[in-house]
């Protein structure tokens, strides 16, 4: 939990990779933020004339905004995802979210093994259980050239509260690492606060922007926030426009 307040909750999931002698190595994954009535979203558009994914700032009327709570999630690099807002519904035996109709891009499962549609557009639910919380998807695969879709998809994720052996590996991650992945993610606020369109490469040089960002992480644990700001901008530059 980064952060957590009556308008806002900002949650960073992160795989334990476990080796054959049980060797555990946590590795930051992706991040979700919830704000309360938030003013606007940055919301995936597919991809420009250079092959990059494009995201635009859409500013919500009060109406709109008014009692819901919108979700943004991330990925790894802490570059935008996707982002829609939706309300919460309460009933006697659930507690729900459910987003708006959203584009996002295509998932690490599937641009690493395809490339015969080029957005994802579904709904996100988020349901509260006794024990943590359950996120179902409804998704179509759609190619944005031709405007057609050429499979539906249906998903679950279920979070359940447990003790994780290896928690005590992922807090000392977190906490050598907090000032630089907080670097990134004002580098990013920055940057979709000075324009309402960004797009982002996929590879400079061959190198996915992650790449240069997790051994930051690690290798500048105890320079000073400046230098770690700095770090990260030049690493983030050649990537955004």
């Amino acid at each position: 939990v980064l952060e957590n307040t009556d308008r806002a909750v900002s949650l960073q999931h992160i795989l334990l990779l476990r080796d054959g002698g049980g060797q555990v190595t946590p590795q930051k994954h992706w991040r979700q933020d919830w704000r309360f009535e938030d003013p606007r979203l940055f919301e995936f558009r597919g991809k420009d004339t250079d092959g990059r994914d494009t995201w635009q700032r859409r500013d919500l009327p009060a109406g709109e905004a008014r009692c819901a709570w919108s979700q943004a999630v991330y990925e790894v690099s802490d570059a935008p995802r996707y982002e829609s807002i939706g309300r919460w519904t309460h009933s006697p035996t659930e507690s729900a979210w459910m987003s708006g109709t959203t584009w996002r891009p295509l998932p690490r499962r599937e641009y690493t093994k395809r490339h015969d549609y080029d957005v994802l557009v579904g709904t996100n639910r988020h349901v509260v259980t006794a024990d943590g919380w359950r996120q179902e998807q409804a998704n179509v695969k759609h190619i944005s050239a031709s405007n057609a879709d050429i499979v539906r998809e249906r998903g679950v994720n279920t979070y359940k509260r447990a003790e994780v052996s290896g928690a005590d590996e992922v807090r000392k991650y977190m906490n050598d690492t907090a000032t630089f992945w907080r670097a990134v993610r004002d580098e990013w606020s920055a940057l979709e606060a000075s324009s309402p369109h960004l797009s982002l490469a996929f590879e400079v040089d061959g190198k996915q922007l992650y790449e240069h960002l997790f051994p930051l992480a690690e290798e500048l644990n105890a320079a000073p926030a400046t230098e770690q700001r700095r770090r990260a901008h030049a690493a983030m530059a050649p990537y955004v426009r």
